[in-house]
């Protein structure tokens, strides 16, 4: 299975709000999860927000990981 179908084949949850900024150890901008973030890129824009709104941020998870928005350049 791809890593953009994984990424689709997570179950969903509710849409969160984007952190204001990376957390000091943000594991997307530490590259532990750059790799998975990078995959987004291969999704239309729509699926890139859509999901990216359900990635949430290992230290404050009812917030999406503004580390993966900021890498792959999107924001809402």
């Amino acid at each position: 299975m791809s890593e953009i179908d994984l990424i689709r084949s997570r179950p969903r949850i509710p849409d969160m709000e984007l952190l204001p900024e990376p957390c000091h150890d943000c594991a997307v901008v530490c590259n532990f999860y750059k790799e998975i973030s990078d995959a987004f890129k291969d999704l239309s824009p729509e699926e890139q927000l859509s999901l990216s709104k359900q990635w949430y941020c290992h230290n404050v998870p009812n917030k999406a990981c503004r580390g993966h928005a900021d890498n792959i350049g999107i924001k809402w």
